[in-house]
C-alpha cells in the first residue's frame, strides 16, 4: 500500500475541526492523526479545511523528485466542495 489507509477517523477529525476553526489567511494545522495532518485555511470569507499525508515509501530512480502528498480538501468558497489532489514530486511529460 502506497499511501496510509485512509479511515474515517482521520476525514471526520479534519472536517470537524475545519467546522471550529477560525481562520487567519494562512493555513493552520488543527489536527492529525497518525501520518495524517489536517489544516484549516480562510478563502473568500469562507473556512475551508484540507488534510494531507505522504506515501509510505516511494520507489523508482529518480535524480530530481520533490516531496509527494496527498490532499483531501473541502473548499465551500467555491462550487467544487471537495477535491482529492495527488503531488507527484515531479512535472509530467507534454502529453503524457
Amino acid at each position: 500500500m502506497l499511501f496510509p489507509r485512509l479511515s474515517i477517523l482521520p476525514l471526520t477529525l479534519a472536517f470537524i475541526f475545519c467546522a471550529a476553526s477560525a481562520m487567519a489567511a494562512t493555513p493552520r494545522e488543527v489536527a492529525s492523526h497518525g501520518k495524517w495532518r489536517g489544516y484549516t485555511f480562510e478563502e473568500n470569507g469562507k473556512t475551508g479545511c484540507y488534510m494531507l499525508t505522504q506515501p509510505e515509501k516511494n520507489e523508482g530512480n529518480y535524480t530530481q523528485r520533490g516531496p509527494i502528498y496527498l490532499f483531501v480538501t473541502h473548499r465551500p468558497a467555491i462550487k467544487t466542495f471537495d477535491e482529492v489532489t495527488i503531488e507527484t514530486g515531479y512535472t509530467f511529460e507534454k502529453d503524457s
